[in-house]
């Protein structure tokens, strides 16, 4: 029979599963556990997000949507991306431990999609194509467009421990 533990070591949390070995000699493996934020976690956020954003950013495509759709279908992109998000940060990392850890699984989503938002505005501001002062719409869909694939890859980043 497996007994499953957790300990925080070194400042981060495991979990230790006894395994029993041959000749009943007792083996444990350790399992980092991703359920508390921490700041190396906000950082993996953003270079995981800069992994779409920078080529996504120099696309004419994108460019061209950030003009073109409306702005009803840039906030569902946003909603959809949010959704994804919770979902795939919920079964990944909170499935069976997220009532005691709601406020960790909040501030992550929140923090990888702001992360992610952030790190395409400031590429978009880098190559000047966020034209905030003379068409904030055309920047802000721009922003949402790149912040959907973006925030993909830094959730994907984030899950790896």
């Amino acid at each position: 029979m497996k007994e499953v533990k957790t300990k925080r070591i070194d400042g981060y949390l495991h979990r230790i599963i006894q395994i029993e070995g041959d000749q009943n000699k007792i083996n444990y493996t350790l399992q980092p556990i991703g359920w508390e934020f921490k700041p190396r976690d906000f950082f993996q956020i953003l270079m995981g997000a800069a992994i779409l954003a920078i080529p996504l950013a120099f696309t004419g495509e994108v460019w061209d949507l950030g003009k073109d759709l409306s702005m009803t279908r840039v906030v569902w992109i946003g909603i959809t991306t949010i959704t994804i998000l919770g979902l795939y940060v919920y079964f990944n990392m909170y499935r069976f431990h997220l009532r005691n850890y709601i406020p960790h699984f909040l501030i992550r989503i929140c923090l990888i999609y702001l992360g992610s938002l952030t790190v395409v505005t400031i590429i978009l501001l880098l190559i000047d194509k966020a034209p905030f002062l003379t068409a904030p719409q055309i920047a802000i869909k721009r922003i949402v467009i790149i912040g959907f694939a973006s925030s993909m890859s830094a959730t994907v980043t984030d899950s790896l421990k």
